[in-house]
């Protein structure tokens, strides 16, 4: 029925993400009257300027490439979108759309409990996050937190400078190229890089690996 709630999971591409199927099987085992539909667009702009409208759309899960254009869209961000710069979450409420970004403390919690699960001290560490979209924002912030030096390197240079100093942050930028030449505590892989189909494909060399690294990827391969 169109009376029900929509939400939905905005990006591009969104055709092998599983948000739809976790949603909906939640939404219909708690007796939710909602639905959760996989929206893939190459403008955010475009769609968040008129489909809102046009459906009962109550909230937006946003992935890559479209978070910093979901923060720009919105009346209203919280704390952790402002500080960030970008937002995955996209939420109607009585005082218009609000972002907020979930990404920062899943990343710092994912990567504190590989930490103490693998008995890894971080603090002092150096730490290369690969890609400067929203979730390179978040990954980096989380490093910061635990204690690393950081590192941002992407294939368009500006775009890296621009990511190291969001939020009035300091990091360092590296040379897309260069940068599996140094040595590295953590990589964190925050690019599409290995995304189905291409689930071969890497964005950091296997000879650039030694015993001890860290590694985070936000590609669910």
């Amino acid at each position: 029925t169109t009376d029900w709630p929509v939400y939905g999971l905005l990006g591009y591409p969104v055709n092998f993400s599983r948000s739809f199927r976790i949603h909906n099987r939640a939404f219909d085992r708690l007796g939710f009257k909602r639905v959760f539909i996989p929206f893939m667009a190459e403008s955010a702009e475009e769609f968040l300027n008129a489909i809102p409208q046009a459906i009962n759309l109550h909230g937006l899960s946003v992935t890559m490439p479209h978070k910093i254009a979901a923060l720009r869209w919105a009346g209203l961000a919280s704390d952790n979108a402002q500080r960030l710069g970008a937002a995955n979450t996209l939420t109607l409420t009585d005082a218009g759309w609000r972002a907020n970004s979930t990404d920062l403390p899943a990343i710092f919690e994912t990567i504190k409990a590989a930490t103490l699960q693998n008995g890894v001290n971080l603090t002092g560490g150096q730490a290369l996050v690969l890609g400067a979209g929203g979730t390179s924002r978040a990954a980096a912030l989380a490093l910061t937190l635990l204690g690393c030096r950081v590192t941002i390197t992407a294939i368009d240079d500006g775009s890296a400078w621009r990511a190291a100093s969001v939020g009035g942050m300091d990091w360092d930028v590296e040379d897309w190229k260069e940068a599996p030449h140094a040595n590295w505590d953590v990589v964190a892989n925050t690019t599409p890089v290995g995304m189905y189909p291409n689930v071969d494909e890497t964005p950091f060399p296997a000879k650039a690996w030694r015993p001890g690294m860290l590694a985070f990827d936000v590609v669910h391969n």
